[in-house]
């Protein structure tokens, strides 16, 4: 989404309607405040309520244990006499187990969601001060309650993207910086503004078309890179020149692989050793030729 070049205005007069049209057209702005800590606060007082019930079912299980006159001293040993015993009207330790069972059941649930909220991408600086952008100069947007200022804070907020689109740095650079350069210098000349009220004195630039535009640049980089390196190989005689390119060319080769692809580290260990040992394998065939 490039700059806005319209004049915001003053009150804002939008609010929730607006801005939830806005994020439903431009899923790379779905950015909502990730409650991390209270989440986390939540988890506690579960935790606690299960150690407490645990605690409680241990103090009816040993009073229970030495209830020689009622028969409930084995009640923890026959599942069939301790469900006999809340019909009787008894049931405590029953109770106290089914009581059990769903604190654990809410709390391993909500340990399992909280997993995924922590592992969620943050939003880019650079979506956040758009997003910002759009608000107060295209949206008229306003938020006047006491979530004003989740998205106009300047203070570091625990956000949280529902897009996943940029799986490596290089993507994620074409989509912010590259597209910022090629909006300032040609994209707000030639390409136009929606219709839409909301999106209104903004340009859009699909998130598929830019990710087609990374893999395009990755893949000719990815096929210049050996070619090149072969050509520099072939052209040059000195033993040591050559063994500085392949030593030039190996660490470019590993920079691609980290900044341009989601590799792991070992995979990139192992992708680099075999192009070094390709470009060696060159070196000594080539001098065996001459």
């Amino acid at each position: 989404m490039g700059p806005s070049t319209a004049k915001p205005l003053d009150p804002p007069i939008n609010g929730y309607e607006t801005l939830g049209k806005y994020i439903g057209s431009s899923p790379e702005y779905a950015v909502f405040h990730g409650f991390r800590e209270l989440y986390a606060e939540n988890l506690l007082y579960l935790q606690a309520e299960i150690v407490y019930l645990s605690k409680e079912l241990e103090d009816i299980r040993g009073i229970d244990r030495t209830d020689k006159q009622r028969g409930r001293g084995n009640l923890h040993q026959d599942w069939a006499k301790l469900r006999a015993s809340d019909a009787k009207g008894d049931g405590r330790q029953l109770q106290k187990i089914l009581e059990l069972r769903e604190a654990l059941d809410k709390y391993y649930e909500s340990v399992l969601r909280y997993e995924k909220i922590v592992n969620m991408k943050k939003p880019q600086a650079r979506t956040l001060k758009n997003m910002l952008q759009w608000m107060l100069d295209v949206g008229d947007v306003g938020l006047v309650g006491n979530d004003w200022n989740i998205y106009a804070d300047k203070k570091p907020q625990p956000m949280m993207t529902l897009d996943h689109t940029s799986d490596d740095e290089f993507t994620t650079w074409v989509q912010t910086t590259l597209v910022e350069i090629y909006h300032q210098i040609l994209g707000r000349r030639i390409h136009k503004s929606p219709d839409e009220e909301h999106l209104r004195g903004t340009i859009s630039y699909p998130v598929e078309k830019v990710g087609t535009a990374s893999r395009f640049i990755a893949a000719t980089i990815a096929c210049a890179l050996p070619t090149a390196s072969i050509f520099g190989l072939h052209f040059v005689s000195s033993t040591t020149v050559r063994l500085g390119i392949v030593f030039a060319t190996s660490v470019v080769f590993a920079l691609c692989m980290a900044c341009m692809t989601s590799a792991k580290t070992q995979e990139i260990f192992s992708a680099t050793a075999t192009f070094s040992a390709v470009l060696v394998v060159f070196i000594g065939t080539d001098a065996s030729t001459a």
